[in-house]
């Protein structure tokens, strides 16, 4: 990436030829060595006036160039951003692809490139823009007023505008270049067009163009690189990585193209990627030199300094680090922190006076304070607790208490605070890992080994967290000191095994471990043992769910959700709801889902670091709820939203399941069968469940006779009813719509289960409704239409109030054409039905498209719609007012120009033609 002394500039026009670099005749280079000059005279440099090459590896930005298309129609556009974040290589390939639509003129400027020196440039290069008037020679000295209302009159005078680029503009202080730029803009009648690029921003009236909307601002967050920007740099220095470490290099840069570009240099001669993406930090040689050089020698001493010394807090604010630091001029310093670093010291979003730095920036400024202050780190740390202690930031509080080693102030806050630390985890990010207590420490307050074992958690380690629940077991019955009586302490321990299990997907421990917390906290009354208690529930709840036990799921998780509600415990909420609406969503529910699911995404997170996945099975939930009712777009934005299933391992495969309908509703069959078995591939031993095997069962085998294998389908369901020694409707009413499928309309029916009549309202709605459907077809094939429109109405009741339609739409021809005769046997829900059957007719072929040779009167079009009812030719006489021999003749001529031999088929020929 070129530095900011070997980014250069030319002048370029949009024209069919390949843009030409063009010399400025006042500054040929010297064929000799130059004379003496005097003070008042400068020779000018070419490579300032031509615009850098792009860099070999360069990713096409569509996102940015189009903005900046957009954004050079207006007087001012300035891209502000510190050093790295690709200000100059987005400028100068925008140009060099042809973008800017007038003559641009572009000035790399310099330290000293003032007064005189800035305007003789400009002036050279505004010579090159071919102005109608020669453009005025520069100011011949201080006093010079007439030169800028000269420059102005020359750019106003153009029959088009020109484009001038300023580069590393942060260089320039004097005010009378920045007046004169203003004077320009105000008075060039729209043909000067400024662009601005720098690292800091200018001291030009920026408000006063906000405010009229003639600025447009690009900052370090618009030239972030996005995830595949991130991997396509990567792969444009020709290396293959996979998906994974380009995501990775991407997290730790955060988009920031030179750290990007220094990964992926350091990545072609590294024997082993992954360990090297694992390690890579701000302390790595290549972006610690260029972080040190380019970001923190430039600022200030104070400034530095206040940087250094709160690198030990993931979140800071001026009192926090007033606190840490024992200063008073937090708020400032961080302010001036922000404008002369601006992407590296991050401002949080909604927080107003609340920053974080950038992740490369925090290691670095972490290393060095380990590095110039080792002395100092405990001390920081113990201030970081009693601040965040104080200001409501228990698991703050709790992990900068660890790591400054102040055991009395953890185990406090450790026994008033396990429930939250355990089911959200922690809300600060260390810089480096917390150090383990020293054994005596560990058998006078055994707690502290599960504020370990969560912190392992945290960064995936549960090996880790297993070798600490284990030291917390071991001196649980020992006489624990402190805050943490015998009975918490145990409660506690239980809580951390639930989250280990939860973490990995072990049902089986995930079940004993959530039993013994409701033991622990059963008879317990203050408010760690209640949240204890309500997580206990959840964590029961979601276990049932994944088991297919949907009764008792929804009695536990109900009660959770009620407890959590009662004692304020929004986490809680949080997760109970949406593990609550997913189950309605599986059960057909879809009403309930959404209300439940959107009640769980409203209740406020907290910080922790796992209360963000916590919502998971809402957003599943309502991919489900959208899917069933056709609403593809919504139920892909839904998707997207569900955290990575690692995560969530109880997730996994109903998240694959999920994906695996919307591909398969887009058309997409062999993409949707491979999702769902890239979700079975994912699931271990201890994820696996008779529900969810039969779950992912029966989808493939969906999948695959939807696809033309239907024999492949039959056999993997009849293997895996051979192997369940329990009912398994999923997988029977599958395997009959199988048969259905191939042409056996007799065995579909004798392989749907049979309900019986008291059990029926056990089944989920979603079964049911499956189930009724393939026997409606089928007994409709096998001659029966009267059951059949009988069991279809019975469908449409229980679908509509809930808003299924997928279960109508996936059903392919032989459903619609029982939908349209449905129409003509009386129903109550014919809006409903009308409509299903215009979203589910094929686009007529050519010869259907045609409209009728005679088209119809309106008195035909009128009876028309009455013949899709169940009235006599009588019964529409009389609502009419008409004779029935005229109605008759209506009827006829109907026939006639549809080409229809009866009734039903005209109904069905119009409705092609669009007249229904």
């Amino acid at each position: 990436m070129p530095t900011a002394g070997q980014e250069t500039a030319t002048t370029w026009q949009r024209s069919s030829r390949p843009t030409q670099t063009v010399q400025p005749p006042a500054i040929d280079p010297p064929r000799t060595l130059p004379r003496t000059v005097e003070p008042d005279e400068f020779l000018l440099l070419a490579s300032k006036l031509t615009v850098p090459d792009p860099p070999a590896a360069v990713v096409d930005r569509p996102r940015l160039t189009k903005l900046l298309d957009t954004a050079t129609r207006g007087p001012v556009t300035m891209v502000a951003a510190p050093a790295g974040w690709g200000k100059t290589v987005l400028l100068s390939s925008w140009l060099s692809a042809g973008g800017s639509a007038h003559p641009a003129v572009w000035l790399t400027l310099e330290e000293g490139d003032e007064g005189r020196r800035f305007w003789s440039y400009l002036q050279a290069g505004l010579t090159t823009a071919e102005l109608p008037h020669h453009p005025p020679g520069p100011p011949t000295g201080p006093s010079d007023e007439a030169f800028l209302p000269r420059l102005a009159a020359a750019v106003a005078a153009r029959h088009e505008p020109v484009l001038v680029i300023l580069d590393d503009f942060h260089l320039v202080h004097d005010p009378t270049v920045l007046r004169g730029l203003e004077f320009l803009l105000r008075h060039s009648n729209g043909r000067f067009r400024l662009v601005i690029a720098a690292r800091t921003e200018p001291v030009l009236p920026l408000h006063r163009w906000r405010l009229t909307g003639e600025l447009t601002e690009l900052r370090a967050g618009d030239l972030a690189f996005t995830e595949a920007e991130t991997a396509e740099l990567i792969a444009r220095h020709g290396l293959t990585v996979p998906r994974r470490l380009a995501q990775t290099v991407h997290a730790r840069t955060e988009g920031w193209a030179a750290g990007v570009r220094l990964a992926a240099l350091a990545l072609r001669g590294d024997p082993d990627p992954a360990r090297f993406v694992a390690d890579f930090a701000g302390d790595h040689q290549g972006v610690a030199d260029y972080l040190t050089a380019e970001l923190l020698t430039p600022l200030t001493g104070e400034v530095r300094d206040l940087l250094l010394r709160t690198a030990v807090l993931d979140r800071v604010s001026g009192e926090s680090a007033d606190a840490v630091t024992g200063g008073g001029d937090g708020e400032r310093l961080l302010t001036t922190a922000v404008g002369e670093a601006n992407g590296f010291v991050v401002p949080l979003p909604g927080e107003p006076g609340w920053y974080r730095y950038h992740r490369l920036v925090g290691d670095l400024l972490h290393a060095e304070l380990s590095r110039q202050r080792p002395g100092d780190l405990a001390e920081l740390h113990r201030r970081a607790a009693r601040w965040h202690a104080a200001h409501g930031f228990p698991a703050a509080a709790l992990r900068h208490a660890l790591a400054g080693h102040d055991w009395p102030t953890a185990e406090g806050l450790l026994a008033a605070h396990w429930p939250q630390l355990t089911l959200c985890g922690h809300d600060e990010t260390l810089r480096a890992a917390l150090p383990s207590a020293p054994p005596e420490t560990l058998r006078t307050a055994p707690l502290l080994a599960l504020a370990y074992a969560t912190d392992r958690l945290d960064v995936a380690d549960p090996d880790g967290a297993d070798d600490q629940l284990r030291l917390a077991a071991r001196h649980t019955d020992a006489d624990p000191r402190g805050h943490a009586r015998p009975e918490s302490a145990a409660a506690a321990l239980a809580a951390g095994r639930l989250v280990r299990a939860q973490a990995t997907g072990d049902l089986g421990e995930v079940i004993r471990a959530a039993h013994d917390l409701v033991a622990g906290t059963a008879s317990e009354r203050d408010r760690p043992a209640e949240q204890g208690h309500v997580i206990a529930l959840t964590a029961l709840g979601g276990a049932h769910l994944s088991l297919g036990e949907f009764a008792p799921a929804e009695t536990v998780l109900t009660e959770a959700l009620q407890r959590a509600t009662a004692i304020g415990f929004g986490c809680a909420e949080r997760r109970g709801g949406a593990l609550l609406g997913l189950l309605h969503a599986i059960r057909g529910q879809l009403r309930a889902a959404e209300t439940t699911a959107r009640t769980a995404l409203a209740v406020p997170a907290c910080r922790g670091r796992r209360c963000a996945g916590h919502v998971a099975a809402a957003h599943l939930a309502l991919a489900v709820v959208h899917h069933q009712r056709d609403e593809r777009a919504e139920a892909d934005r839904q998707l997207e939203r569900v955290v990575e299933p690692a995560a969530e391992p109880a997730l996994i495969a109903p998240l694959a399941i999920v994906r695996a309908w919307v591909r398969e509703a887009s058309g997409d069959r062999v993409g949707a069968l491979e999702v769902l078995l890239a979700g079975r591939r994912e699931l271990h031993d201890g994820h696996r469940t008779r529900h969810l095997d039969h779950w992912l069962c029966a989808t493939e085998a969906e999948l695959r006779g939807a696809h033309g294998d239907g024999g492949g389908a039959r056999d993997l369901l009849a293997a895996a009813l051979a192997r369940s020694t329990e009912p398994a409707d999923e997988l029977t009413v599958a395997l009959a719509r199988t048969h259905l499928r191939a042409g056996d309309p007799a065995t579909a029916v004798a392989t749907l289960p049979d309900w019986p009549a008291d059990r029926e309202p056990q089944v989920p709605l979603a079964s049911r409704l499956d189930a009724a459907v393939v026997r409606a077809l089928a007994v409709r094939a096998l001659g029966d239409g009267r059951r059949a429109h009988d069991i279809l109405e019975r469908v449409l009741e229980l679908a509509v109030p809930d808003g299924h339609r997928r279960i109508f739409t996936r059903g392919g021809g032989a459903l619609r054409s029982l939908l349209a005769e449905h129409l003509d046997c009386g129903t109550a829900h014919r809006s409903t039905v009308n409509d299903l059957v215009e979203a589910t007719s094929p686009p007529p072929d050519d010869g259907r498209r045609a409209a009728p040779a005679e088209p119809l009167t309106d008195r035909e079009l009128t009876i028309l719609r009455y013949l899709q009812s169940t009235l006599s030719n009588g019964e529409i006489a009389a609502e009419l007012f008409l004779s029935v021999n005229t109605v008759k003749t209506h009827v006829r001529n109907i026939y006639q120009k549809l080409g229809a031999p009866r009734r039903r088929e005209a109904v069905r020929r119009a409705r092609e033609l669009r007249l229904l």
